[in-house]
This record gives structure tokens, C-alpha cells and sequence, in this order.
């Protein structure tokens, strides 16, 4: 019996796709099947939750929720989904939304970056760097991956193409970690390492960071039927040349810097969780899988009463027996009840009670105060009111902020030293680059509400007012772009304005301020 065309043809469209992918992964597929053991797996068995939690909770926040929560998913372990395969799975991503809602309570703002007082040289580089590195899409970026991810790392990197120090980003889920046998949480060495493909063979290409060096590496990787990859190093490291693009790398290179150039940053971890952080989704994964069940399964109600089954006698049914809502029509004795539709009540209160339920415990759980995303229904409030009904908010988005600083002002610092290094070439920054140290540099973090500039005003007024803020501070606070000079030429202005106040020149004009206020005299 011959198949029917279209079966046919999607046999020869398979065929073709077979065929395809042979052609191209011919050498792949020998790898897989040569017989050769390996020493060590890839990726490492211990690290393979750490890269499936990552996976899954990038497809949250993406928005892919049907690959995580329908049918089998991505693991079991918060329950599987089925529905209607007619009609769309519905999701309501309150986890990328408390992830986004993070990402811009901290930058959205921007982050200013300043050097130690009266040092205009680090200032100067400072603001280069931020433009080389475009710190203003940086921070949002890894602001959004840290949160779902939990961890995020920086690394300060001479760009030859730019001949410039600057500072990036480097994925977790390509970081692997070595620590201290008597802490768990102290990093010793850090590999970056990830697949690449030469020829239709697979490699593992390997960055590792030491104290004062980077070493690379390149090795051929072996399959078995089981889809698990490894490699053995003594017997399969490769020169480097074996991929075009690594010609030019060294096998190991000195940093000139006795520290770690790769900078983590680890959210909410524990002395128990070693080095990596934990995901903003931990709390909220199960729920949000439940949130959008009963998003779906109102829409599966609500279609069905949209479109409701007929019912009548039977003498509306054709010669064939149908009716033009044939399998919806439910046939009864003549006489006994008119045609109409079959509806009942779906009971959707206690559906919509959940659902809001459920945003709220995951904004809760998250960290963050309901009132950050959901509307409150109310007119404009003002800067005061929005701080003290979003505490909780702003209390989790200062907690990031003792994490987030640190690394950042390491990373930073590490540029200026990597700037300053022997072993860096030629820098298009033509000014001279301090050598910083992390605590040398100020960060300067905006809280992502809108301002109140009338309430900022009178609060710093009544500060200075009652001693317990300098005029000078006041507009350094105002106006964080000005520079010392524009700072000093407005409280000139300003005690020239006071009544009998005529500033002398070269006088220190905070202190001859405080004299006019505290009703001295000059």
C-alpha cells in the first residue's frame, strides 16, 4: 500500500534534514561513536543544577513560561500544566516585572562615579571609562541577568581595538569556580569556559584566571550515545592555532596585578551556599506557574461560555442528523423545553480572589512592596509618600546596593591598575590614569522615583537651617554633575544675595556662610 502524498513528502523532507545535518556534524557524529572515554565530563557534574536553574529562570523572565511549566517542562519539581492545545497558553510575567522593577530602582537613575575629593585626574578618568565601557547599558543588563540569575561577574579587559582599559561583563553560565578547601566561599581561581566549533568538531576552550595570570586553554571534546560530552587534558589538549581566531593567544599571559581580574557579584547567598548567589525566582517560581494556570483556565471558562452548546428537539436535526452546531447540540423530547443554550455559573469569584492573591504573595516574597507595579488607584502623591508606601521596595533595593558597590568599585579600581600595568599596550586615553583603590571611589546612587524637587528643597532648607547640613553639601547634592569651581561660584552668589553679606576675595566662603547664618559677624 503506497503512503499518501503528504506523508510522503514529509518522509523525504525529514530525509533531506538528516541528511543536512550529517553533512555538516559528519565528524561530530564519529566523535560521538569513536569508543573514546573521557576523564572529565562536560560541563562538570556540579555545576549542572547551577546551569539548569539559570536556564530555566532566563525562560521566565523571557516570557517562554509554556516551556517551563507545560506538559513536562523543565523539571518537576513545582508540577506540570495541560490545556486546550487550541487555544493559547496565557502568562502573567510578574517575575520579569519584579525583575525589571529592580533593575530600575537601582540604575535607572545612573550611577555616578567619582574619585577622591579635589582630585580632578581621577574624576576625568572615571567618566572615560564609563563612556568606553557604556556603563549606562551596562548596569541595567546585569542588574536584569543578576536578578533571575543570581550571580553576575565583571571583568576589567584591555581592548586592543579600542586601546583602552574597560570594564564588561561575563555570563555565569559560563564561569566556572574554584575555591578555598578551608572556605567555600573564597574564590581562587576562575575559568571561563564554553563550546566552540572548528571544522564540525566540538572544543572547550578555557580562560583561566589566577592571581596575576590568565591561562588558555584548548581541547577536543569526545561524545557518547548517552549525549554526555568530555574530554581527557593530557590526551586531548590542542595548540590553540587549531581554531583561527586563537592564533594569537598565548598560553598564558601575565596581568601584572597580583589579584583576580573577574569581580562577582552574588545576591542573598548563605555561609551554606558557597560562592553563588540565590535567584530572585526561588520564591516565586512555583507560584507564578500557578498565577498563569488560572489565567488559562478563566480563558478556557470564558470561551466555552463565549460559544455555549444548543439544545432543542430533535426535529431541528437534519436527514443526516446534524444540526450546523453539530457537537453542540443536545437533542430532548419535543415540547418539554424550547431551543437554547447550555450555561451555568463558572464561578470565577474565587479565580480572580487567587489570581490577586498570587501577585501579592509573589511581590512579597520577592522582596518588593505591592505597590511598586499595581496601581493604587489614587492621584499623583508625593516623593515622601511613594518612599514610605514602597518601603519594603526600597529596603531590598538598598540591600543590592551593599552588594552591587563593592564589586563595582573593584572592578573599577582593578581597570585603573590594569591601566598602569607593564604588560598593557598603547591607550588612546591621553590623560594620566591614578591608580585607585576601591575605596577611593564614591558611588553615587539615584532610588528610581520620580523627584519631588519642591519636597528636596524644603528638607534640605530645614537641614541647614538646624546645623545639620552645610550649604555647599546641599548644592553638591542638587546638582551632582557640578564641578568643586561651579560649586564654589553659587555660594558666592548666594552670600552676595543675603542681606549685608559681601564676600571678600579668597575667603573660605562655607565658613563665611555659616558666620552670616549663625548671625556673626565677618
Amino acid at each position: 500500500m503506497g503512503l499518501r502524498d503528504d506523508t510522503q513528502a514529509a518522509i523525504t523532507f525529514a530525509m533531506n534534514r538528516v541528511g543536512s545535518w550529517l553533512h555538516g556534524r559528519g565528524d561530530a557524529l564519529l566523535t560521538m561513536l569513536s569508543g573514546k572515554t573521557f576523564s572529565t565530563p562536560w560541563p562538570p557534574p556540579a555545576d549542572r543544577p547551577r546551569l539548569a536553574r539559570y536556564r530555566r529562570h532566563q525562560l521566565i523572565y523571557e516570557g517562554e513560561h509554556e516551556q517551563v511549566y507545560v506538559g513536562e517542562g523543565l523539571g518537576d519539581e513545582h508540577g506540570t500544566y495541560r490545556y486546550d492545545e487550541h487555544r493559547p497558553y496565557l502568562i502573567d510575567n510578574l517575575s520579569g516585572q519584579i525583575t525589571k522593577l529592580f533593575g530600575d530602582r537601582l540604575f535607572g537613575e545612573g550611577l555616578r562615579l567619582k574619585g577622591p575629593a579635589e582630585n580632578a585626574e581621577a574624576d576625568s578618568w572615571l567618566i572615560h571609562l564609563a563612556e568606553a565601557s557604556r556603563f549606562g547599558a551596562l548596569w541595567p543588563r546585569l542588574a536584569r541577568a543578576v536578578s533571575y540569575r543570581g550571580d553576575g561577574w565583571l571583568k576589567p579587559i584591555y581592548d586592543a581595538d579600542m586601546q583602552d582599559v574597560i570594564v564588561v561583563s561575563v555570563a555565569p553560565s559560563i564561569t566556572f569556580v574554584d575555591t578555598r578547601s578551608d572556605d567555600g566561599s573564597e574564590i581562587e581561581q576562575v575559568t571561563i569556559a564554553y563550546v566552540r566549533w572548528g571544522e564540525a568538531k566540538p572544543y572547550l576552550f578555557q580562560e583561566i584566571h589566577t592571581r596575576g595570570e590568565i591561562a588558555y586553554r584548548l581541547y577536543e571534546l569526545y561524545g557518547n550515545l548517552g549525549g554526555e560530552y568530555g574530554y581527557t587534558p593530557d590526551r586531548d589538549r590542542v595548540d590553540l592555532a587549531t581554531l583561527e581566531d586563537l592564533a594569537e593567544l598565548p598560553d598564558e599571559q601575565e596581568t601584572g596585578i597580583d589579584e583576580l581580574l573577574m569581580v562577582h557579584i552574588g545576591m542573598g547567598g548563605s555561609d551554606d551556599s558557597g560562592p553563588w548567589g540565590v535567584s530572585d525566582y526561588v520564591d516565586i517560581d512555583s507560584m507564578q506557574g500557578e498565577l498563569n494556570n488560572r489565567w488559562t483556565q478563566r480563558g478556557e471558562v470564558l470561551d466555552k461560555h463565549a460559544d455555549p452548546p444548543v439544545f432543542g428537539s430533535p426535529e431541528l436535526l437534519d436527514e443526516d442528523g446534524e444540526v450546523d452546531i453539530a457537537g453542540k447540540f443536545f437533542p430532548v423530547p419535543p415540547g418539554e423545553s424550547p431551543p437554547g443554550y447550555v450555561t451555568w455559573d463558572g464561578h470565577l469569584g474565587p479565580s480572580e480572589n487567587e489570581i490577586s492573591d498570587l501577585r501579592l504573595s509573589m511581590m512579597r516574597n520577592a522582596g518588593a512592596s505591592p505597590e511598586s507595579l499595581m496601581d493604587s488607584g489614587g492621584g499623583a502623591e508625593s516623593g515622601r509618600a511613594l518612599k514610605l508606601r514602597q518601603g519594603r521596595t526600597g529596603s531590598s533595593v538598598r540591600d543590592r546596593q551593599q552588594v552591587y558597590g563593592p564589586a563595582i568599585q573593584k572592578a573599577c579600581s582593578l581597570a585603573s591598575r590594569l591601566a598602569n600595568s607593564p604588560v598593557v599596550g598603547d591607550m588612546r586615553y591621553e590623560g594620566t590614569i591614578p591608580e585607585l583603590a576601591p575605596s577611593e571611589i564614591n558611588l553615587g546612587w539615584g532610588d528610581g522615583l520620580p523627584d519631588d524637587t519642591m519636597q528636596e528643597i524644603e528638607e534640605a532648607g530645614a537641614e541647614i537651617q538646624f546645623g545639620i547640613l552645610s550649604p555647599e553639601t546641599a548644592i553638591e547634592q542638587r546638582h551632582p554633575d557640578w564641578d568643586e569651581e561651579r560649586v564654589q561660584e553659587e555660594l558666592s552668589r548666594i552670600a552676595a544675595n543675603r542681606p549685608g553679606a559681601v564676600p571678600a576675595p579668597g575667603l573660605n566662603l562655607g565658613s563665611e556662610i555659616k558666620q552670616i547664618e549663625a548671625g556673626g559677624e565677618k
